[in-house]
């Protein structure tokens, strides 16, 4: 009976018979398969053993989709299971895996599977590299991938370079057999450090979004992604946390050019731009007129740079909401906000942009401000924190 479905499992997985767990997996009667609350009786290959069933799903040419970080009661016998031939047709089904550092999950956007890989509250030392070593020839079975995120990924302080190269060169390689991938974030992960281009020559789709965000990247990465052919029609470039005050933006001016027919949404948030950058890159952004949102905060900018930021975006009419910084005169010499020089600065912005144009939604954002313990937010109208 289906009703013993769950115990079996569970006595399965405690024995670590992995083969009758590949078997349950691929026999799953159920809408849900939680493993979270199984992580700390678990380990590698037990881990192993239900990604092979998994996989052997995907080999069958069935769909996964609709996954949620779901409940336990499946696992205690609460949930009521679904009819099995339903289950067993075209219906889609869902099946949760959470291993140590990867969580595979799915969408419905499109009935396709999507991936991601997240990071857990575990000794990187112990799991990161069987774990991504293990995963690897995972990831170029999923062929009808679109989106695909990798979080908090650290094998450099673990590995010699010689492993590390090997390691990056195995996993990038995956990325030449997902030719439905559209949607790329990449967040904390550092071995994309001088090996950005290893990663993108193996990419063979066109993407709409690519976020590497928190990441350390070389100059010398950025000219690799400025000339990638995959990032040509990009409609979300995210460069969140990228450290651009040391490099030149001639590669993101590149970059913004080949995009500006496509691009709508653009961040660069706390990427330590300063002044003398701005101007590298304003003539490629007044040409993004598909943008709609552009966030530029947290960059130590003077009033005289936000200005010509502000011009340069006069004609972008789609743009919705727009988010920069505080001018970086705000601030007394100890970092502290001065709020009545801020609030004069900041209508000084805000006649300016006025003449110029009838922005939808303007936001300059503080450094933490005492009122609120937390930065703050201020938009063309309001003479108070709205965060």
């Amino acid at each position: 009976p289906m009703e013993l479905f769950p115990r079996l499992f569970m006595e399965a997985f405690s024995r670590r018979h992995c083969e009758t767990l590949k078997l349950m997996v691929q026999a799953w009667p159920f809408r849900r398969l939680p493993l979270r609350p199984l992580i700390k009786m678990g380990c590698l290959e037990t881990f192993q053993a239900v990604l092979g069933g998994l996989d052997a799903l995907l080999t069958q040419g069935l769909t996964v989709r609709d996954l949620q970080d779901v409940s336990v009661e499946l696992l205690d016998g609460s949930e009521k299971p679904a009819g099995l031939p339903s289950m067993r047709g075209q219906q889609p089904f869902t099946v949760t895996l959470i291993i140590p550092t990867c969580l595979l999950c799915g969408s419905t956007e499109e009935g396709l599977l999507h991936l991601a890989v997240k990071k857990r509250e575990v000794n990187y030392g112990t799991w990161i590299l069987p774990i991504l070593t293990q995963f690897t020839p995972y990831l170029g079975r999923m062929r009808n991938l679109r989106k695909l995120i990798l979080c908090h990924m650290d094998v450099s302080r673990y590995v010699s370079a010689e492993q590390k190269k090997q390691i990056v060169t195995q996993f990038t390689s995956q990325f030449l057999k997902l030719r439905c991938l559209q949607k790329l974030h990449m967040n904390s992960v550092s071995f994309l450090e001088g090996h950005l281009d290893q990663l993108l020559s193996c990419l063979r789709t066109s993407l709409k979004i690519l976020a590497i965000t928190n990441c350390a990247l070389l100059e010398s990465d950025l000219r690799h992604l400025s000339h990638c052919p995959s990032v040509s029609q990009l409609k979300t470039l995210d460069l969140r946390g990228i450290r651009l005050a040391n490099v030149s933006l001639v590669p993101l001016q590149v970059l913004l050019e080949k995009v500006a027919g496509t691009l709508e949404y653009l961040d660069l948030d706390n990427c330590g731009i300063v002044d003398s950058q701005v101007s590298t890159i304003l003539p490629a952004l007044s040409r993004c007129f598909e943008l709609t949102t552009f966030n530029f905060r947290r960059n130590p900018v003077s009033m005289a740079t936000l200005e010509n930021l502000l011009c340069h975006t006069i004609r972008l009419n789609n743009l919705c909401l727009e988010l920069y910084p505080a001018p970086r005169e705000s601030y007394d010499a100890d970092g502290t906000l001065c709020r009545s020089r801020f609030d004069q600065l900041r209508a000084e912005l805000m006649g300016r942009v006025r003449d110029m144009r009838h922005p939808k939604r303007i936001l300059f954002c503080t450094d933490c401000y005492p009122d609120c313990g937390d930065r703050s937010f201020y938009d063309l109208e309001a003479d108070q924190c709205c965060c």
